[in-house]
């Protein structure tokens, strides 16, 4: 499993493996007896928590390669419109409403603690028609999950945001009687008493801004074609704290457009007509928002237009890989084979609006070609030396457009997009110790290294609908990592051979640690592997 996207909007919180399983330390250049099958199953399990990070302007003290939570683009201490920039026209509008030309809306200090894991279960079918020429066909049955714990935002302190929850329930009493107040008035300065015609006009336009304003955010008037304030940017998802800057200038404003409307509405009585009242409660959040609203605000009903940021699951088929191999050398100091491999795009992707999806493969076509040599510097020593080399073929998805240190994408940024994935090479190094006839020893050395992604739109004019180039998802693509590990081999394929075993199996398990990284969303991962190998077919 190469690309593990947690979000989908994660081009951000894009966290990658590599392109092709790390082998373990049981790899070889071993050749397969001409008209023998191997049937391989198992498992490979890759854990991370963290990542190897890079400078950004989220982070931007963060020394290159050093290790970072992988959830650190998410959290913030101050959670506002930097991260979610599709909250940008709601602290406008409030800006307005409020006269508080630098307010921030803030909704506190948030931190996302992320877990992940891939399980990959590779059942794998070979055949040797010649000692020298080998096929091999791989079906990976995966599992992949990211856990995700959202601390409940601050609600007292320093860290409390400035934003709450409400129910828009609550409210329909005063956008009822705002509609109906501005009908009147709107209908008095057209037909009404000719002296207070002018007062009535001058009443309406003082007013209509901010109760309409407040009636737009908080209610459902702004859908509401019925509605005299039909059109504005929609019911928010929370609104200002009444204890704070922005809460006390609503109430205070609102207060002073109620007092006026009380007094033209005396004038009007004493001409022997009755304006409706305008009376009802404003009643803004009393208490911060908190972990629950904040998962509220990512749904697909809330104004993110994504999922909740809780733990995702996926299983199902990864990436099949068709291949075979050459044997290009087998005498008793070295064995040598070249090794094609073609993995076809039968994976699926992380689903584009939630943020820490991880997909089970990459859904796109590559070609690997493989070098295995074993250098064999006696009977119970030899060394494994193995490279490989894979091209990455273009495709076409749907991602949202944003900074890999900006993961909170809105549905807006949301576009069709031709990207090609970075070509990659690796090598690995194993010294093996064989022990007796049966068991062997490898400590392992793997060296990995991936180009950048490349993305542009597949409709060029999604730029400026978007106002970003998509090359903003290519940045911090790159990766490169070193891994250590160990394993250990138990075959019977030599007893076998002089008949002291019954079956000819082979069964291999290792660890490999990612001890140094580069690229800035790079996995610092722990993989452990377990294989199960069984020959059939001609074996002596």
């Amino acid at each position: 499993m190469r690309r593990l996207a947690l979000a989908a909007a994660v081009p951000l919180l894009a966290v990658m493996l590599a392109p092709a399983p790390v082998l373990a330390q049981g790899e070889n250049a071993l050749p397969m007896r001409g008209g023998s099958f191997r049937l391989s199953f198992g498992s490979d399990w890759a854990h991370y928590t963290d990542r190897f990070g890079m400078p950004s302007s989220a982070h931007p003290g963060l020394i290159d390669g050093a290790r970072e939570p992988l959830g650190a683009d998410f959290s913030a201490e101050s959670l506002g419109v930097r991260q979610l920039e599709f909250l940008t026209p709601l602290q406008n509008q409030l800006r307005a409403l409020t006269g508080l030309g630098s307010y921030e809306l803030n909704i506190g200090r948030t931190r996302l603690v992320l877990d992940a894991s891939v399980r990959r279960q590779p059942i794998r079918l070979a055949f040797a028609p010649s000692a020298r020429l080998g096929f091999q066909v791989t079906v990976p049955i995966v599992r992949s999950r990211m856990s995700a714990f959202l601390a409940p935002p601050d609600t007292t302190g320093a860290g409390a945001g400035n934003v709450g929850s409400y129910s828009a329930v609550t409210l329909d009493a005063f956008r009822i009687q705002a509609d109906t107040a501005l009908r009147a008035l709107a209908q008095q300065a057209a037909s009404g008493p000719a002296a207070l015609r002018a007062q009535a006009q001058a009443e309406l336009a003082a007013i209509r801004p901010l109760v309409c304003g407040l009636s737009t955010l908080a209610t459902r008037s702004a859908t509401d074609p019925a509605s005299p304030c039909f059109g504005g940017i929609g019911p928010a998802p929370f609104l200002p704290v009444d204890t704070s800057l922005a809460g006390d200038s609503i109430t205070a404003r609102l207060s002073q457009a109620r007092t006026s409307y009380q007094t033209l509405r005396s004038q009007y009585l004493v001409q022997g007509v009755t304006l409706p009242t305008f009376d009802a409660a404003y009643a803004l959040p009393t208490a911060p928002l908190d972990s629950v609203g904040l998962r509220t605000l990512f749904t697909n009903s809330g104004a993110f237009g994504g999922d909740s940021l809780a733990e995702v699951v996926r299983t199902g088929i990864g990436d099949i890989e068709v291949g075979g191999w050459l044997q290009l050398a087998n005498s008793a100091g070295w064995r040598s084979q070249l090794a094609v491999t073609v993995r076809l795009p039968t994976g699926k992707m992380d689903a584009p609006g939630n943020l820490i999806d991880v997909g089970t493969g990459d859904h796109q076509t590559d070609v690997e070609i493989g070098f295995r040599n074993d250098l064999v510097l006696s009977r119970n020593l030899w060394v494994h030396a193995g490279g490989r080399y894979g091209v990455q073929m273009a495709d076409q998805l749907t991602r949202r457009v944003t900074p890999w240190y900006l993961p909170y994408a809105g549905a807006s940024s949301e576009a069709a997009l031709d990207r090609n994935l970075g070509d990659y090479y690796a090598l690995d190094v194993v010294p093996n110790w064989q022990l007796d006839d049966a068991f062997r020893f490898g400590l392992g050395w793997h060296y990995f290294h991936q180009g950048a992604t490349t993305w542009s739109y597949a409709d060029p004019t999604d730029e400026a609908r978007i106002g970003l180039p998509a090359s903003v998802l290519g940045q911090a693509t790159s990766q490169t990592f070193m891994r250590v590990g160990a394993g250990i081999t138990f075959s019977t394929l030599e007893r076998y051979a002089q008949g002291r075993a019954r079956l000819p199996y082979r069964v291999t398990w290792s660890y490999n640690a990612t001890f140094w990284g580069r690229g800035g969303q790079t996995p610092k991962a722990g993989v452990m592997m377990v294989e199960i190998q069984a020959f059939f077919g001609n074996l002596r």
